[in-house]
């Protein structure tokens, strides 16, 4: 009898053994639920859609249809993989500190610290106040669903470059489930800005982001994108999705190594036809700069 109850609690205490580390092996994590790396990935990537302003803009050079002009789809990956390198590159894109703010007016500073194609470090001081505007709850069903609502204002400075950063942050917590949304807005004048929204579901061990963008450029709306993160087999990817009404284009890009050298890999959606492209970086060594080289996939 004894000999059976032994037996019995080892084949249970196995099994629950077995389960935890089934539920260890699939548990998934995600980095971007921390609140100030989500706030710094914001910015960053609205800084760089800023700096992208300068050119022409996106949607008018993928005005055209793409097999009529590669020389045009290159430029405008060009300027987004300029974009990804900081944002992908280590497979996490950027580092961010913690750390004492030495400005009076700001009580907290994030150091985001992020490497270029000449994996020269870039980095991004974003200095900030937070203050809670409102906390309520709502019980339905013996459940109780409390909602944070927190006020954010601050300044980014990178390259002696100051932007003003201005943002409400949401999050409601109902049992194991949290759902949080985010609105910034990213100024470099009254005249040139960044609009970023932000909505994650989180349910278990899932998880997705999703970053709306709003692009002003000399007062005008000049471009509309949609940006999705996602994280497989510990791989990070980015989906960008163009706003058009007469046109659903969307690129992914991936970074990845083969035999010693760092590629990206981008499939391009445009309605129904999928391109897919290899591209790394090369240096010029008579000017010193990188241009990219692209290859075509034919499957």
């Amino acid at each position: 009898m004894k000999k059976n109850i032994f037996t019995l609690l080892l084949i249970i205490s196995t099994f629950m053994f077995l389960t935890a580390c089934n539920k260890k092996e699939h548990t998934k994590t995600d980095k971007f639920d921390d609140v100030t790396i989500n706030m710094s990935y914001q910015t960053l990537s609205s800084i760089k859609m800023l700096e992208m302003t300068e050119e022409t803009s996106a949607v008018k050079k993928l005005s055209r249809v793409m097999s009529e002009s590669d020389v045009a789809e290159k430029e405008v990956i060009d300027k987004y993989l300029n974009m990804m390198e900081e944002l992908l590159n280590d497979n996490g894109g950027f580092k961010t500190v913690v750390k004492k703010s030495d400005k009076t007016d700001y009580e907290h500073l994030i150091e985001i610290t992020t490497r270029n194609l000449g994996n020269d470090n870039i980095v991004y001081s974003l200095y900030y106040n937070e203050k809670e505007v409102k906390e309520f709850q709502e019980i339905d069903d013996d459940e109780i669903e409390t909602t944070t609502i927190k006020q954010i204002e601050g300044v980014a400075i990178t390259n002696d470059k100051e932007y003003t950063l201005e943002g409400l942050i949401t999050q409601k917590n109902e049992n194991d489930e949290t759902e949080t949304e985010s609105k910034f807005k990213i100024i470099e004048n009254d005249n040139n800005y960044v609009l970023v929204s932000e909505e994650v579901e989180q349910e278990m061990n899932e998880y997705e982001h999703e970053y709306k963008y709003i692009v002003v450029n000399n007062g005008k709306k000049i471009n509309e994108v949609e940006l999705e993160i996602e994280n497989e087999n510990n791989e990070t990817s980015i989906e960008v999705r163009e706003i058009s009404k007469d046109r659903k284009l969307s690129y992914k890009f991936k970074k990845i190594e083969e035999k010693g050298s760092k590629f990206f890999k981008i499939e391009v959606k445009n309605g129904t036809e999928i391109t897919k492209i290899k591209v790394r970086a090369i240096l010029d060594v008579n000017t010193n700069t990188y241009k990219y080289e692209y290859k075509y996939i034919k499957e």
